[in-house]
């Protein structure tokens, strides 16, 4: 490791590993690596690192690291007899095992894994029932349109039902009046555009078990919660990467990818269209 890199790792705090991860929690393996050498014993941050290597696809070293705190728990620490540690690592155990084996096909060993624990899972990820419904063959495979919208998408994805759907995020809809876009942002283009981006485990921000999230910058691309916002998120499937929901967000601190240059685009494009209509009035005028 370069001597230079190798000092300022060395003066890396707990604190600023946890602030890295906030923002990508994909870059700071190797952060979390560093710090974890000597400080073994920190549980809570070494189940951070589980989260970042799953995150970036590590899963092999995910499982690794998973398995070894599992095993300390469930034989070593008393404490794991208080209710509140028991179910908050229980939980996190639960959420980190079960976004290894959906991110890795056992899809027989998630099944059995959910089935011993519904309550939990209930309270982890409550969507994570659709997809078992799906790979258990429990659920007719016909899309009624009836069914909730995310239960539809995990059944079986269509992309014109998330264009459709996430219309109502654009201000003028009712449905929604807390993450609005302004009626000027360019959603279709937005949308086709994200696909250049996504999925990409480096830049991904958010990872639970069947999501991943990703922030993108659009210059005062709507408003969250009353205030303007140059911020949206994207929510996709794990699995497939396809796109659930695009809207708009306040993630202060997170890095972002930077599309404001579809709007200069745009622009330019209805420059070029005026410029030739006013070229077409001319010639027409001058019969040329």
């Amino acid at each position: 490791m370069n001597k230079k890199i190798d000092k300022n790792l060395r003066l890396l705090s707990r604190a600023d590993i946890v602030d890295a991860f906030k923002k990508n929690l994909c870059t700071t393996v190797e952060l979390f690596k560093f710090y974890l050498k000597n400080h073994r014993d920190d549980f809570s941050l070494r189940s951070l690192y589980i989260k970042a290597l799953v995150a970036s696809n590590n899963l092999d070293e995910a499982e690794k690291e998973l398995n070894e705190l599992e095993y300390i728990f469930n034989n070593y620490r008393t404490y794991m007899n208080d209710g509140s540690y028991k179910n908050y690592y229980k939980r996190t155990f639960l959420e980190a095992r079960a976004s290894i084996y959906i991110r890795t096909g056992r899809l027989n060993s998630l099944i059995k894994l959910y089935k011993n624990n519904i309550e939990d899972f209930k309270e982890i990820e409550p969507s994570l029932k659709y997809f078992i419904y799906k790979i258990d063959g429990k659920y007719n495979q016909s899309r009624d349109e009836e069914y909730p919208y995310l239960f539809r998408q995990i059944i079986d994805y269509k992309e014109e039902d998330f264009k459709k759907h996430n219309k109502k995020y654009v201000k003028g809809n009712e449905d929604v009046t807390y993450k609005l876009f302004n009626k000027d942002f360019p959603l279709e283009e937005i949308e086709e555009e994200i696909k250049k981006y996504i999925p990409n485990n480096c830049k991904k921000k958010v990872q639970s078990i069947l999501f991943d999230e990703y922030y993108f910058k659009y210059d005062n691309c709507g408003t969250y919660k009353g205030e303007e916002t140059d911020l949206f998120n994207v929510k996709t499937l794990c699995t497939t990467g396809e796109v659930l929901y695009v809207y708009p967000d306040t993630r202060i601190g997170a890095e972002v990818t930077d599309l404001s240059y579809v709007k200069k685009k745009e622009n330019k494009e209805r420059v070029l269209v005026r410029s030739s209509s006013q070229i077409d009035r001319f010639n027409k005028r001058y019969n040329r």
